[in-house]
């Protein structure tokens, strides 16, 4: 979703919300270690591939890589692609990795030898193009997720590591309805399933258990009914378990969002809500949740269905505003774990 400005926009409070709420517990802040990027751009998107190898993408065209867990960044700009943001990011080892811009023109370009050289693989000039994530199943499959066209979300769908993509139909739009483009975690790719945060004039969360061919929607306890407003990120910890952070991305100090899932995204339980906007959420491990936006960043222990334990020690990379995390780690957008 493009984000505009629209100021005086409040964060929506769930008091006498219709979904059964869960005692979680409180959030606790965590401690990050703050690292340095050596770029001013704006990163929106971070993919942790190893402990000792993350990527990181955004504005100007700019990528991002380290292959010693952080204590060197190496950074560049992909030719020709100076003006524009790359939001979306996947990667595959420390020579592998895909970008991919948001707005018009729409541009995805694919690195085999760790960013020396860049190959286009995907273009699209549409004045409506918008893409919000890109996620991989695998290393040769993966999806691209775009704002609607026509009253349909754009789903593109890669069987060869991105080399080439193809259109898979998305699910109907309500009018005023999008995703997120905050964190590349509007999308997440478990398997043959696939689901999909939205926001806007609609809260939901899309469902699909055949690779995107078709899909199911449910309305989730978030914020909703203007353009700053809904579930920003999601994640799974399996196929069933997964939890999804939210809120106005215009009154970041308003109190955000957090629901869980026990059943695949199918229904989603509201816990306890964080300090404020969140724009993404990642699992370290089975039950410990990370998750950060542009006014604090919050640490838990989840285990589904008993509630929150407090922890605090964990190692992640976040993709941050500026160059480099402000002591209160303010201003941070995304958040990348590795996987078990």
């Amino acid at each position: 979703m493009r984000i505009r400005a629209a100021a005086g926009i409040a964060g929506l409070l769930f008091a006498g919300c219709p979904f059964p709420t869960r005692n979680w517990g409180r959030l606790r802040t965590p401690e990050m270690v703050e690292q340095r990027s050596g770029v001013t751009a704006d990163l929106r998107a971070v993919m942790v591939v190893d402990e000792e190898t993350a990527w990181a993408s955004g504005t100007g065209g700019t990528w991002l890589r380290t292959i010693d867990a952080g204590r060197t960044w190496k950074s560049g700009t992909v030719p020709g692609a100076e003006q524009l943001d790359f939001r979306s990011l996947a990667a595959f080892d420390g020579r592998r990795a895909i970008v991919l811009s948001a707005g018009s023109p729409a541009r995805m370009f694919r690195t085999a030898d760790g960013g020396v050289s860049w190959r286009e693989v995907y273009r699209n000039d549409g004045p409506e193009i918008f893409f919000d994530a890109l996620r991989f199943a695998d290393e040769s499959r993966g999806y691209a997720l775009a704002d609607p066209i026509g009253g349909r979300f754009v789903l593109l769908e890669t069987t060869d590591s991105g080399e080439t993509w193809t259109g898979v139909p998305g699910p109907e739009a309500r009018p005023g309805e999008g995703a997120f483009a905050a964190s590349n975690s509007a999308l997440a790719v478990r398997g043959e399933l696939l689901w999909f945060a939205t926001g806007g004039s609609a809260a939901r969360v899309f469902r699909s258990a055949d690779r995107g061919r078709t899909w199911s929607g449910t309305d989730v306890p978030a914020p909703s009914g203007g353009p700053s407003r809904g579930v920003f990120s999601l994640a799974f910890v399996d196929e069933r378990r997964g939890a999804l952070v939210g809120g106005d991305y215009q009154a970041p100090s308003a109190p955000g969002a957090f629901a869980t899932t026990e059943d695949g995204g199918i229904t989603w339980t509201p816990g306890k809500t964080p300090g404020g906007y969140r724009s993404s959420v990642v699992f370290l491990g089975d039950i410990r949740l990370v998750a950060t936006g542009t006014s604090g960043t919050d640490s838990a222990e989840e285990v589904f269905g008993v509630g929150f334990g407090l922890g605090e020690d964990f190692g992640l990379i976040a993709v941050f505003e500026g160059d480099f995390l402000e002591k209160e780690f303010d201003g941070v957008f995304g958040l990348e774990a590795l996987r078990d």
